[in-house]
């Protein structure tokens, strides 16, 4: 029996759960809230160490030498597991948003090679919403993008084009590789609208008993309130151009290319020793500040002050755009309140 049949036997024993994401659609609250209070002696959540190989991986590329390694690692510890089923949460397995998923299909074709038997889970969210929840996501990234410029048609230097995601496509590509009856299709607006329903449609995938999650009625709030508020993102993008967060950017050459300060450090090294110095304390500084969590655990919990960062014409413009994808999903939707919301309803 050769090394990759070795490895690929213990795989097919266990009910492998895949949660691929999308990102933004309440994967954090999925993950800390739901799976996390799972019974664990039904499912086996996020082994830490299968969870990691996947993570390494991902970051060193795919191949097939990558792939046998790491069908091979995995298969050694799901055989330390004693669940039948496993659930592997991990909200960037369909890619990553901010380059618009462009590994998604190279990424699903890998996933499919180490999991072939596996059930997926994917959740959605409308896109406005959804490009709404990433643009503060990016600000708290300390990105300072303006909402015109996130926005824009072409999109902003180094941030996804709004115009260039196929949420249809992707759905069906998972339908194609794994077969369409492993393959389930969740929308964060009914966990919005109805929580519990959600759970329970969530819970049946999974095959497990209810958790000791909180009750229904608190978690609308938890969910909508995950995310900065309008008011905190305002405050964040001004105080990302503030001199120390500023002079952090130029020195590391992120925002500013070919900048004088890249020019110094490789001719200057004097120069360059006082400048990596003074781009330490503004690191130091910003990190200390922590903008992001200090809006989100401070202002937020107290007064969450929200509203449509951008107009109610471009949210239409949006959802014009991607219709057509959205009615081939019609038929995946719970029920007509979601369907409406994603076909015609107004702003989430």
């Amino acid at each position: 029996m050769t090394r990759l049949v070795r490895a690929h036997t213990p795989l097919c024993e266990k009910n492998i759960i895949l949660h691929v994401g999308l990102p933004k659609t309440a994967s954090t609250f999925l993950q800390t809230r739901v799976f996390a209070a799972l019974d664990q002696r039904e499912i086996c959540y996020n082994p830490e160490r299968v969870i990691a190989c996947i993570i390494r991986s991902k970051k060193r590329g795919y191949s097939g030498a990558s792939l046998l390694e790491l069908r091979h690692c995995i298969a050694e510890e799901l055989r330390q597991i004693s669940q039948p089923r496993v659930l592997l949460s991990y909200e960037q397995l369909c890619g990553n948003p901010w380059n618009g998923f462009s590994a998604f299909q190279e990424m699903t074709d890998f996933l499919s090679g180490l999991f072939p038997q596996a059930t997926v889970i994917l959740v959605l969210r409308r896109q406005d919403d959804w490009l709404l929840s990433l643009y503060k996501e990016t600000l708290a990234m300390l990105h300072p993008v303006p909402p015109w410029r996130f926005f824009s048609s072409g999109g902003a230097r180094g941030m996804p084009n709004v115009w260039h995601y196929d949420f249809a496509g992707m759905h069906q590509h998972y339908r194609a590789t794994f077969g369409a009856p492993r393959v389930h299709l969740l929308f964060f607006e009914e966990l919005k609208l109805n929580p519990g329903a959600f759970i329970e449609r969530l819970l049946r995938i999974l095959g497990v008993t209810r958790p000791g999650i909180t009750r229904p009625g608190n978690l609308e709030r938890q969910v909508e309130r995950r995310g900065l508020s309008a008011l905190a993102s305002l405050l964040l993008l001004i105080a990302l151009w503030s001199p120390s967060y500023l002079l952090q950017r130029r020195l590391a050459g992120k925002d500013f290319a070919g900048m004088p300060f890249q020019r110094v450090l490789r001719t200057q090294p004097a120069a360059a020793i006082l400048l990596c110095a003074l781009q330490r304390l503004c690191t130091r500084i910003n990190a200390t500040l922590a903008l992001p969590e200090r809006l989100r655990r401070g202002l937020d919990r107290r007064a969450y002050i929200d509203w449509p960062l951008i107009s109610r014409r471009r949210r239409r413009a949006i959802l014009r755009h991607y219709q057509a994808g959205n009615r081939q999903l019609a038929p995946y939707m719970p029920d007509d309140a979601v369907r409406a919301l994603w076909l015609c309803g107004p702003p989430c």
